[in-house]
């Protein structure tokens, strides 16, 4: 199923999670999606972390930590066109103040938090028109879809810029270094 040619409503819901953490989860059309990551980055204490899984024939992890914002933001913008619609995952997270951004491949941003930030993701979404909703609309297909060889360049040079490592483990093997 394609989402092309339909608005999604944006929406999010909220809920408590293991260990105490507020899960948000936030749908809307891809744009919205993605600016509403970009305003939770830009928002973040660091220093930062990103994590970019490909997950094409041969399912790739990458990881970089002690990032500043403003390269995690340009490896972002560099990289919007892909992220939210079936071909990657991304993660962003700041170990100091405990907060964890997911956009996945179905193109649902996550907010992960406890304490002192729940309320700014709140208005951090609320500000991009999210609306509270008691669930979200089901999800889109999320199988993974084929990168171009210029979409794995551009991913591999995102990569480069951010001085990420390569995982040694495949993607969903267990981990990795």
């Amino acid at each position: 199923m394609s989402t092309s040619g339909l608005k999604l409503r944006p929406g999010f819901t909220a809920q408590i999670v293991t260990g105490g953490v507020r899960q948000f989860c936030a749908r809307g059309d891809q744009p919205l999606v993605f600016l509403g990551l970009m305003d939770c980055v830009r928002a973040l204490p660091g220093p930062l972390g990103i994590v970019i899984v490909d997950l094409g024939e041969s399912p790739r992890e990458w990881v970089g930590n002690g990032l500043s914002r403003v390269q995690i933001l340009e490896g972002l913008l560099a990289l919007r066109d892909l992220l939210g619609q079936g071909a990657m995952d991304v993660a962003v997270f700041s170990s100091e103040e405990g907060v964890e951004l997911f956009l996945d491949r179905s193109g649902t941003l996550e907010i992960r938090t406890g304490g002192w930030w729940e309320p700014r993701a709140r208005s951090l979404l609320e500000g991009r028109g999210f609306r509270w909703v008691s669930s979200l609309a089901p999800t889109w297909s999320t199988a993974p879809v084929p990168l171009t060889p210029e979409a794995r360049e551009r991913i591999n040079a995102v990569c480069a810029f951010l001085d990420m490592r390569a995982t040694i483990a495949s993607y969903g093997e267990g981990g990795g270094s």
